[in-house]
């Protein structure tokens, strides 16, 4: 639960869930609609104007601040200052900024910044009194920033980084202009899509990198607790792994098998050397290397149904006769409310960085599928709860 909802403060859309609409009311917007649709004069009640409806407004629009003020303490290490005096540690904000890398830190702003988020669930806060005999505000961990701590396995803050690094953001200033014009948010900011970006600018490829590390160290260790698929595997291709991390977990787990972490050759330029592991430059639409089996984790998505189809066509060539490819992706179900915020957060995020990208329900994953080649696939959900399956693809 608290990663979900550090993912909602991250894109900055935490707010009331909005109650159902009754048949009238959807009644009186379908009629509203073609008022407006044949610009006929119309004035709604002053009383329709719901108070309710406007903190709801002022909570959409000034979601970014607490995104930014997020980010914020991230890079100032708040919650690895806090976490460092101890799991139950309070700190004032004169003990935090003591903590800082500068000087003499604006200690008002830090309050501020501190007071926000408190107040929206990323630090407890706490009261006591001063050496002065003042009240002060205390801070420490919770549920929520305890996911922004350096130090710990599962750390959220490089996500944190990478999806609000300026050039991402500046992507979103340029949705609408998605609609208007048919292209992709991020080639009309940068004239570039997401993966060209990362090789003209090395800091926010690296921030990438790191950003899709940190979460599939939490991915991966739910999908290795449970699938025992590779197993019987001797060789194994990660397409579009990255720097190799999601590759070095598996084979920590599985030491027999010979990994090749393949990505473009910018990405496995910066690669660090891994035990059992050959990191390969190429370009997965040209050709993808031999392997008993093949991985793909949040790889296809990035992708159009026509380009998924190119790289799984690829796979296919590049597979052994009785091998598989091992994908792990999101599955749309709209009858899952656990998952479908995350589902609907994740596919305006392809909508804004990729070129064609977007979630899919399973019946679409089956027809990608299918036209690439693969005659069986099956679904396999990583844990109940999961929003990722497992599918694994066979040539018949």
């Amino acid at each position: 639960l608290s990663f979900h909802f550090l993912l909602c403060l991250l894109v900055g859309c935490i707010g009331r869930k909005s109650q159902l609409k009754t048949e009238k009311e959807m009644e009186r917007e379908f009629f509203l609609s073609n008022i407006v649709a044949m610009n006929t004069p119309f004035t709604v009640d002053v009383e329709e104007r719901t108070p309710n409806g406007e903190a709801r407004l002022w909570e959409l629009t000034f979601g970014v601040l607490t995104s930014m003020a997020l980010k914020a303490a991230v890079l100032l290490d708040i919650p690895g200052i806090i976490s460092r005096r101890g799991c139950n540690a309070y700190l004032s904000v004169d003990d935090i900024a003591s903590h800082l890398p500068t000087k003499n830190p604006e200690r008002g702003y830090l309050s501020r910044i501190l007071k926000f988020l408190s107040r929206r669930g990323v630090f407890s806060e706490k009261k006591r009194q001063s050496s002065s005999g003042k009240s002060e505000s205390c801070y420490g961990i919770n549920e929520v920033s305890i996911w922004l701590i350096k130090e710990k396995n599962f750390c959220f803050a490089p996500m944190v980084l990478m999806q609000l690094h300026e050039g991402l953001i500046e992507a979103f200033h340029h949705l609408h202009d998605s609609v208007l014009y048919g292209r992709s948010p991020m080639h009309i900011a940068h004239g570039r899509g997401l993966f060209e970006y990362g090789k003209e600018y090395p800091d926010f490829s690296k921030a990438f990198n790191d950003g899709m590390a940190c979460t599939s160290q939490f991915d991966m260790s739910e999908l290795l607790e449970f699938y025992d698929g590779f197993k019987c595997i001797n060789s194994l291709v990660d397409v579009g792994g990255g720097t190799g991390h999601m590759l070095s977990l598996i084979i920590a787990a599985h030491p027999h098998i010979h990994g090749i972490n393949y990505d473009l050759p910018h990405v496995v330029a910066s690669a660090p050397p891994i035990a059992g592991v050959d990191h390969l430059g190429g370009n997965m639409f040209e050709s993808v290397p031999h392997g008993n089996a093949i991985f793909m984790k949040t790889t296809l998505h990035d992708w159009s149904d026509d380009d998924c189809i190119k790289i799984l066509r690829n796979c296919l060539t590049a597979l052994d006769e009785n091998g598989k490819v091992i994908v792990m992706e999101g599955v749309v179900d709209e009858s899952d409310n656990h998952n479908l915020d995350r589902a609907q957060l994740m596919d305006i995020l392809m909508l804004v960085h990729t070129d064609g990208g977007l979630e899919r329900k399973k019946g679409d994953w089956e027809r990608v599928f299918n036209a690439a080649g693969f005659g069986r696939h099956s679904f396999t959900r990583v844990t109940p709860s999961s929003y990722f399956w497992v599918i694994e693809l066979y040539r018949c």
